[in-house]
């Protein structure tokens, strides 16, 4: 992990998050497999922050189309996935994709693949930004046991308060203090 290139990435979400009024995180992963909880643990550190009625922080697990609705009805300008993302970087690695550049065969470690759902909220949330934070996993580190790798734990630290800093730089408010 390199934590100078990390922040280099993260800082394509200032830009991102510019002019949204709401923005919805959608964790995505599964605990119980090691790194590839990795999103669902960026939302559980973010739930102990005070973010305001603009941010939408969700826990999908394995299944993000089922917060379809929430979705929807919160009608978020952007939306960020955070998920275990096999890049073939080192573990810790982080990466803001665009989603219209994600390419992705119709099978994935969820029921249906983030490619799916973020077409399909492309279609429903007129001109809705959509983005991945992808986290690469330590491969040794994805079988039934949960907890992270070092590398991983350390992604997810700077994920979150980078996260904080521009949800709150966005809206020109100052980041508040964990909860």
């Amino acid at each position: 992990m390199n934590t100078s290139n990390n922040l280099k990435e993260l800082s394509k979400l200032e830009r991102l998050f510019s002019g949204c009024k709401r923005i919805a995180i959608v964790g995505v992963g599964n605990r119980l497999r090691g790194d590839d909880g990795v999103g669902s643990l960026v939302v559980e550190e973010l739930s102990k922050y005070d973010l305001g009625d603009g941010v939408l922080a969700l826990d999908c697990g394995l299944t993000p189309e089922n917060y379809i609705g929430p979705l929807l009805r919160f009608k978020p300008e952007c939306v960020i996935f955070v998920d275990a993302t096999e890049m073939g970087e080192k573990p810790g690695t982080v990466k803001v994709l665009d989603m219209s550049n994600v390419r992705g065969l119709p099978i994935s470690t969820h029921k249906v693949p983030l490619t799916l759902l973020a077409k399909f909220l492309r279609g429903n949330l007129n001109g809705v930004r959509l983005a991945l934070i992808g986290i690469q996993p330590s491969l040794n580190k994805l079988d039934f046991k949960p907890g992270l790798s070092l590398e991983v734990k350390k992604s997810v630290d700077l994920v979150v308060k980078t996260l904080v800093k521009a949800l709150f730089k966005s809206r020109k408010t100052p980041p508040p203090q964990q909860a």
